[in-house]
């Protein structure tokens, strides 16, 4: 858990309700990510030495984030934190509607609980059309399992992983290496993603340029791919 939740399905709710998790003030040229990151760091929902390793992909509508959970959660506890991570993201960017949140642990970063929250859910639950606990059983836990990429690094730091996954150096390379490990993570379920490490090559090209803008717009595209790709497989199932 990012926070010690200990008499949180008492308190927790009542931090929704008063707006205690202040929504920052932007300036117009900043992007989603970036303020999805103020948002997150400014309610402090994780503490100061994990921030550096919080990952945010984003597209039309949603969010993922990536964050290091304390080793002691349990995945209720992951719900409640996720639950407040989309309450203080909707405030800041209300054009997000969906939140997901992947829970690593530091010292096993094969495994991971995934959390996704429908932001509709918390802001019904502000309105008082749902209750604490309907607002939790909204957000849809997974123990996801490890796929090849995570589980080889799972010893390794962060920074260590990224320099043996051989990412070129450049800019937005955090991201990247998230973006990599999300690959392999759909080939593992069994999905074809052939032209998703096509369009991986072409984000490292640009990388190794030195060219962020164009880096950023070939990781936009190819995030929007993978997520369309996890759509793809939801819509499967139903």
């Amino acid at each position: 858990m990012l926070l010690r939740v200990s008499g949180l399905r008492a308190i927790i709710f009542g931090i929704l309700l008063s707006g205690q998790l202040f929504a920052p003030v932007y300036a117009a040229h900043d992007s989603v990510a970036e303020r999805i990151r103020a948002a997150i760091e400014s309610a402090n929902l994780v503490p100061t030495y994990y921030r550096h390793h919080i990952n945010i992909t984003t597209t039309a509508g949603a969010a993922a984030i990536a964050v290091y959970r304390d080793p002691d959660a349990q995945p209720y506890d992951c719900q409640i934190d996720a639950v407040l991570i989309a309450h203080a993201i909707h405030q800041s960017v209300p054009s997000v509607e969906k939140v997901v949140v992947a829970f690593y642990q530091i010292f096993d970063s094969g495994n991971f609980w995934q959390v996704a929250v429908p932001v509709s859910s918390v802001a019904a639950f502000a309105q008082g059309a749902l209750t604490g606990e309907e607002v939790i059983k909204s957000a849809r836990l997974t123990a996801c399992r490890a796929n090849p990429l995570a589980k080889d690094y799972a010893p390794l730091s962060y920074e260590d992983m990224t320099r043996q996954l051989g990412i070129v150096k450049g800019p937005l390379r955090d991201r990247r290496t998230y973006t990599l490990v999300r690959i392999s993570s759909l080939e593992q379920k069994g999905l074809y993603a052939g032209d998703l490490r096509r369009q991986f090559l072409h984000v490292e090209d640009s990388a190794r340029r030195g060219d962020r803008v164009q880096t950023q717009h070939c990781l936009d595209a190819l995030s929007s791919s993978i997520n369309r790709r996890l759509a793809s497989q939801e819509r499967s199932f139903h």
